[in-house]
């Protein structure tokens, strides 16, 4: 994160980090390919090795970097067109992990897609003159509708990791599914308890 967007060639990057006392790196979401393959390319004339990459790694070409997330793609969709997109770039990083002798992938797994609820809660919790009971109400509201929207999801990202566990099981990868904070994202504890009972074992 610190480097990514700030135009730092590969090669600046390897030797900055070097200099700054780093031992090990990760790559994330927002760089390009060819920074991608000059870090590659530098890397041996260095000591750094690079620990993880961060789901979409590298990112893809049509994408401009500030508008580059994590989440642009995500494997809860329920549009098919984006899920396939989803599955596809990640394995994409998957390779590009073991492509540089990286042994984790961080990914986020998505979100419910509430929007309009979404953008109501940021509005009552930005009016000060909005009671305590305004929120709550709006927050049972919030969590009754995720539950709604969330078996559609989680399905969705159970069928995405099966395939993708598979490929972390060809290259050595390890998955790791990074924990998310706001209420529409997942997994919530609840999913990821289920999530880590589904794929007991798994990479």
């Amino acid at each position: 994160c610190f480097f990514s967007g700030k135009g730092y060639s590969g090669k600046e990057i390897v030797e900055t980090a070097e200099r700054l006392g780093f031992q090990c790196l990760e790559l994330e979401y927002r760089l390009s390919k060819k920074t991608f393959f000059e870090i590659k390319k530098h890397l041996p004339s260095t000591n750094l090795h690079i620990a993880s990459l961060h789901n979409y790694c590298y990112k893809p070409d049509f994408i401009k970097t500030k508008e580059a997330d994590a989440d642009f793609y995500r494997l809860s969709a329920i549009d098919m067109t984006e899920w396939y997109n989803a599955i596809t770039y990640t394995k994409k990083t998957i390779e590009n992990a073991n492509d540089i002798g990286a042994k984790f992938v961080v990914l986020h797994l998505g979100d419910t897609g509430q929007k309009k609820l979404r953008e109501k809660f940021r509005q009552i919790t930005e009016d000060n003159s909005l009671k305590k009971r305004t929120t709550k109400q709006f927050l049972k509201e919030y969590l009754k509708e995720r539950k709604l929207f969330s078996k559609n999801g989680i399905d969705q990202i159970k069928k995405a990791l099966d395939g993708l566990f598979k490929i972390c099981d060809k290259y050595n990868i390890t998955l790791c599914l990074e924990n998310r904070y706001y209420l529409y994202q997942y997994p919530n504890f609840k999913e990821t308890k289920d999530l880590l009972a589904t794929f007991k074992g798994a990479n």
